[in-house]
């Protein structure tokens, strides 16, 4: 697999590499040259992070007239997360008046339970590791040619 010289990383290694330390090799005219550099996916997660930050506080902020529809909307929201999951859920309840009056209800007027659903995630552990195993395997090719015989 050829790197396209367009990758920061790429022009480094060619702006900083010195012929002279460059192994010969049999074939007329090629060096050899060999670097490790740690590319795809490092900040893949900590966007992610972002994103669910963003979404847990507007899940947080969201008032839901039943328990079962906060839990929906929390694991639907989870779904979309790449390398998180939910770790814990905390239920917050509220009466308010029906009809959405500012202060305090009266005793006989009749009154709504809200709820809010607080959620914490941790990242997704099974993701993480299929996607370091993955990681293990990128940056590594073979490089053939024929042999005339």
């Amino acid at each position: 697999m050829r790197v396209p010289e367009t990758l920061s990383e790429a022009k480094e290694v060619l702006e900083n590499a010195d012929t002279e330390k460059m192994k010969s090799t049999s074939l007329n005219g090629y060096r050899l040259f060999s670097t490790e550099v740690e590319y795809s996916g490092e900040n893949a997660g900590e966007e992610d992070k972002e994103q669910v930050e963003k979404e847990v506080w507007h899940l947080s902020n969201q008032e839901f007239y039943s328990e079962e529809d906060a839990l929906k909307a929390a694991r639907e929201r989870e779904k979309r997360w790449k390398y998180h999951e939910i770790s814990a859920t905390a239920m917050e309840t509220k009466r308010e008046r029906e009809n959405g009056g500012r202060g305090r209800p009266r005793k006989d007027e009749p009154t709504q339970t809200v709820y809010r659903v607080k959620v914490e995630f941790a990242e997704d552990k099974s993701v993480i590791e299929v996607i370091e195993k993955e990681m293990l395997k990128k940056g590594k090719f073979i490089v053939a040619s024929p042999v005339r015989a």
